[in-house]
């Protein structure tokens, strides 16, 4: 990259000066000659002004650096004028009056200050915008590492969780030597198959997510048996729609939670889900008591609901608005998330 720079300069500059005069090779010759010294001050500005003085916003030293470096570069170059290009390559007449002007003539000092740095400006700026770049590019690498890392960290949260109650009623039913023991124990090797092999993507099926939603409700009716009643309800297709896999599975883990208890005489849980191709509504809502509202208030919903909010911000952000809604005998979630491809 750094020859191809080189050669397009000398290209450049060849058939834009020696085109008045078709004196190619001249022009040619010329720009070889002045093109060890630009280097060098290019370099120079790149690899030890710029980065130990302006990157480090020293800027007294880098003014006082890039000037002693600019008047070195320009007497070098002008040396390079006055004492090699004008006797090899100018004819007599011309070279005489060059001459008699004298090596400190201003406008010559001036044409090469403004020749050389053009070039440093130039490669300045394209190693500045390609520093910015790199940073930017390792800057939103770092961010989507640690998001990735913090979603794992949320996702693999609702597996104890979730463990810890069902692993609870199977032994409960164990103790009672129960036949539904065995059913609860293969659909639960079915749930967490999905979620140990089936949820390592950033999105799945939602008809996948559905059929995880429908087993779990099987399987807390067969815990909880008549203690409880849940409807399920879906409307419209779920075919062609993908989300992020259960990130739906904690509200209803949530209403199990908070839904049953011993002061509720006919526990519910009310569950509709309407998708369409833009968007997602999903309703939960769950009878309710008045001390399962107070543990709601002060937050003691364990890792559901935070969860959710956690990854709902990181996946859907703002394409999504969840309600939570306290009623004098229910609790009711409403999640409405917004689709921006299938």
């Amino acid at each position: 990259m750094h020859a191809l720079f080189w050669i397009a300069y000398i290209a450049f500059f060849t058939f834009q000066y020696g085109y008045p005069t078709k004196d190619y090779l001249v022009t040619f010759y010329g720009y070889c000659i002045y093109l060890p010294v630009l280097i060098l001050a290019v370099y120079t500005n790149l690899y030890f002004i710029i980065p130990n003085y302006l990157l480090k916003k020293r800027y007294l030293l880098f003014f006082i650096f890039l000037f002693i470096s600019a008047a070195i570069f320009t007497l070098f170059q002008r040396g390079a004028a006055y004492f090699v290009i004008a006797p090899l390559l100018y004819p007599p007449q011309v070279m005489a009056n060059y001459i008699r002007l004298g090596f400190f003539y201003p406008y010559y000092l001036i044409t090469n200050l403004i020749a050389i740095y053009s070039v440093v400006i130039v490669a300045a700026f394209i190693k500045l915008f390609k520093n910015w770049l790199d940073k930017e590019r390792t800057a939103q690498q770092l961010s989507k590492e640690k998001i990735e890392t913090e979603l794992m960290f949320l996702k693999s949260q609702i597996h104890p969780h979730f463990l810890f109650n069902v692993l609870n009623a199977i032994y409960a039913l164990t103790l009672k030597k129960s036949d539904l023991a065995p059913e609860m124990v293969l659909k639960l090797s079915s749930l967490l198959d999905y979620m140990l092999y089936e949820c390592n993507t950033e999105s799945v099926p939602l008809c996948k997510e559905i059929k995880i939603i429908n087993d779990y409700i099987e399987l807390e009716k067969i815990r909880y048996g008549n203690k409880v009643k849940v409807q399920f309800n879906t409307t419209g297709t779920a075919e062609g729609i993908y989300i992020a896999p259960l990130i739906l599975f904690p509200l209803i883990e949530n209403s199990f939670k908070h839904g049953i208890n011993n002061e509720i005489n006919n526990s519910w849980i009310e569950i509709s889900m309407d998708v369409s191709v833009h968007k997602l509504i999903f309703k939960v809502e769950n009878s309710s008591s008045n001390t399962s509202e107070k543990e709601t208030d002060d937050g003691e919903t364990g890792i559901g609901l935070n969860n959710v909010k956690r990854r709902l911000d990181l996946l859907y952000t703002n394409k999504y608005h969840l309600t939570i809604e306290r009623k004098k005998s229910s609790f009711v979630i409403i999640l409405e998330i917004i689709f921006t491809q299938k």
